[in-house]
């Protein structure tokens, strides 16, 4: 439901949601649309009521979220050393860890999403390229499907070195290709 995908974003990059804030988007999300749909005015527009659902789901799970305790700190810890979520939005369970002598993160490995949206719109021209190309293979029309097979050729081998560039502190050396 409008609402929900922030949350269900964040929650991987802010370890203060909880499963509360999960529930509340959820139930609120439904209450909203159908709420909306049955007693909203007539002249409300799709784009209006959408923006309704998602500024009340919002304001809904913030306040669910805040008013509700955090997760187990254990259980956050196995998490972040299991998923490694990195950012800005986990630095608060790993000062805590850090202070009570636990450090979660080894030295030297950084915050890797940012690499990971570049490898993905990468991969996302290798495979719009390879796919292009493989048409024009099929069609007999040879140079654009060359260009085609090249550029995701060159997409496919940066994406690699970046992807391996991005998880080289996560394995404590390079990752094998």
């Amino acid at each position: 439901g409008a609402g929900t995908g922030l949350l269900f974003l964040l929650r991987w990059f802010w370890w203060r949601i909880n499963s509360f804030s999960e529930i509340a988007a959820m139930i609120v999300s439904f209450v909203v649309a159908i709420g909306l749909e049955v007693w909203g005015p007539a002249s409300l527009l799709p784009w209006q009521k959408m923006t309704i659902g998602v500024g009340l789901t919002t304001a809904c799970w913030l306040a669910v979220t805040f008013a509700t305790r955090p997760t187990d700190e254990a259980k956050l810890r196995s998490f972040y050393q299991a998923i490694r979520p990195g950012g800005p939005g986990w630095r608060a369970v790993l000062q805590r860890a850090a202070a009570e002598g636990v450090p979660l993160e080894p030295p030297g490995q950084g915050w890797n999403v940012p690499l990971g949206i570049l490898c993905s719109a990468i991969g996302c021209v290798a495979v719009y390229a390879a796919l292009l190309a493989t048409g024009y293979w099929i069609y007999g029309q040879t140079v654009p499907a060359t260009v085609l097979s090249v550029v995701a050729a060159a997409a496919s081998f940066f994406m690699m070195k970046t992807w391996s560039r991005a998880n080289r502190g996560a394995t404590g050396g390079s990752v094998d290709r």
